[in-house]
């Protein structure tokens, strides 16, 4: 009688540390999704902030005309090209040096810059390549 009741608390037992092993491998796996969530937050941005820092950060007498972002700019999810217009040539470097100092911007990399003529004054054209900080 003593060993039918041994084997029966035996086997209980048993069903009890199966079924912690069964939600100790489904606690890891939330965790691991977890993790995943985090990292993906710890990588975005927003938009409107990238915008924002532009917007104070373009010298006077420079005009951004077109912004791509991501994959329908470059290779990377994470670049920006710039295309744009100024007054002077010290304005497209002085863009490109605010940009570095910036703290949502990398590897900016000046595509073209030249001179074209347009209501009646001459103006330089540029393209700016650079990468989001992550």
């Amino acid at each position: 009688m003593r060993i039918g009741s041994l084997s029966s608390r035996s086997s209980k037992f048993k069903e009890y540390t199966d079924t912690m092993a069964a939600i100790n491998r489904e606690t890891e796996a939330l965790n691991g999704q977890l993790q995943r969530v985090r990292s993906f937050q710890d990588e975005r941005f927003y938009f409107s902030d990238v915008l924002r820092e532009l917007s104070f950060i373009a010298p006077d007498g420079l005009w951004l005309t077109e912004l791509k972002s991501g994959k329908e700019a470059t290779e990377s999810i994470h670049s920006f090209v710039m295309t744009g217009r100024a007054r002077y040539n010290h304005a497209v470097a002085g863009l490109i040096l605010a940009l570095e100092r910036s703290r949502f911007f990398k590897n900016i990399f000046l595509n073209f810059s030249r001179e074209s003529a347009g209501a009646g004054e001459s103006l330089q054209e540029f393209e700016i390549t650079a990468d989001l900080k992550r």
